[in-house]
């Protein structure tokens, strides 16, 4: 049997992150949230990771899976932003691309860049349930790489 849900409680404490392009301004983000950026290739899903990193990693503890950059990448990415290199050391780097639950940290900033999927797409909701299942106080933020807007019938169209 579920726990019931009382609305009379007092409120969960928010997560007070910041998001590039005052994105906090728009929503709430909550403790167990999941936050989504999809996009297509090279559409700047990683550089939106690593500002809100930026914005965040001197006020929470922050893991970041990177499926796709080897260590030479990650740096040449970080050494283009306003602040030393070595300020980027607190933040925990793993090089991850699959079973992201299995190492969600529950009460951390978790980013994942990005949760890939090469076949059975319609699994991805399994895969997101499972990260959030094991978040108690802490996010996850991922990102998602989607083809670009489909064609009309199959086909592709040229302009």
């Amino acid at each position: 049997m579920n726990p019931t849900m009382d609305i009379m409680k007092p409120s969960e404490n928010t997560v007070d992150v910041q998001y590039p392009l005052y994105l906090d301004s728009l929503f709430v983000t909550l403790p167990r949230n999941i936050i989504i950026v999809a996009g297509e290739p090279d559409s700047g899903k990683t550089a939106l990771l690593l500002n809100f990193v930026k914005l965040n990693m001197e006020a929470f503890e922050i893991h970041y899976f990177n499926s796709e950059m080897g260590e030479m990448e990650l740096r040449s990415r970080l050494s283009k932003f306003s602040i030393p290199l070595e300020k980027w050391q607190k933040v925990h780097w793993w090089e991850r691309s699959s079973n992201f639950a299995d190492v969600i940290r529950p009460n951390s900033i978790n980013v994942i860049d990005f949760l890939e999927i090469t076949e059975g797409h319609y699994r991805i909701g399994t895969w997101i349930k499972d990260i959030h299942d094991r978040l108690r106080k802490g996010i996850a933020v991922i990102a998602i790489q989607k083809n670009a807007a489909p064609t009309l019938g199959g086909r592709r169209r040229d302009p």
